[in-house]
């Protein structure tokens, strides 16, 4: 008889009889240099990829984010990045249905932060190669590959820095914004462990931004070549850009990430 206990209310990781998870409910103190690119799209193509709590926002607005994770104390004080494709949405489960960006996919450049995400917050995460970028006010690009298979490259110019009530602003939006994941987890035998809608809440401090023009190249790679990301890269070159492409890059500082208010939506909180 085994004679592993585990301590209600302890979070736990796999593989869980080796004690609590290494990762803590507020991760703290880690710097963001970031790069997005912008475009909207049409809300009948949006509604076709969204999970049943999820709707598009009246001019859904996709969100391709590069971000370099610099110092993280939970894996030692190393750094990874990762590759974001979001939407903004409704969440029906949440009173008054707010408007947040909802994650299709996040590839990540380290294993232990995808593994702590798909864990506990649901978040839709696969590793990929994402090489370090110049993300700031020069001319720049980001790349993201499975494999040695291109799937994303973004790249920005003409950028700006903005002015001081400008980054105030987009300061007040993100203290404002959560994140939107649906935590799917398939079970033996064709059950499913869990299928609901989560929120997760960061805190990142803007010191510096710029905004300028984006241009965005999308490979669908085949199912040899990205084993993972074939069919994902199919269904999001897909979609139609209803405008111009648009840029930000940015850098913040003693960033935190809320773990431990991961919050799942279709439950009273």
């Amino acid at each position: 008889m085994g004679g592993v206990e585990l301590t209600p209310g302890v979070r736990y990781d796999m593989p869980a009889a080796f004690g609590p998870s290494v990762a803590p409910d507020v991760e703290e103190g880690f710097d963001i240099r970031g790069s997005e690119i912008f475009f909207e799209t049409s809300p009948e193509a949006v509604e076709a990829l969204l999970p049943r709590w999820f709707r598009p926002a009246e001019r859904p607005v996709v969100s391709v984010c590069y971000r370099h994770m610099i110092r993280m104390g939970w894996m030692g004080g190393r750094d990874y990045r990762l590759v974001t494709f979001r939407v903004t949405t409704h969440c029906d489960a949440v009173e008054g249905s707010p408007v947040n960006p909802y994650s299709w996919v996040i590839w990540e450049s380290d294993c232990a932060p995808v593994l702590a995400g798909r864990e506990l917050m649901g978040s839709p995460k696969l590793f990929a190669d994402i090489p370090v970028a110049r993300a700031g006010g020069e001319d720049h690009e980001f790349t993201c590959h499975e494999y040695e298979a291109l799937l994303v490259r973004g790249r920005l110019h003409g950028l700006r820095e903005v002015s001081r009530p400008e980054l105030d602003a987009a300061l007040e939006r993100m203290r404002e914004a959560r994140s939107y994941y649906w935590k799917y987890i398939p079970g033996p035998g064709g059950t499913v462990d869990a299928d609901y809608p989560v929120a997760i809440r960061m805190d990142i401090p803007y010191v510096q931004m710029w905004k300028g023009a984006g241009e965005l190249e999308l490979n669908v790679p085949t199912a040899v070549e990205a084993p993972y990301s074939s069919k994902i890269m199919a269904a999001l070159a897909a979609l139609p850009r209803l405008s111009q492409l648009t840029a930000s890059s940015w850098h913040a500082v003693d960033c935190k990430l809320f773990r431990g208010e991961t919050r799942r939506l279709d439950l009273p909180a």
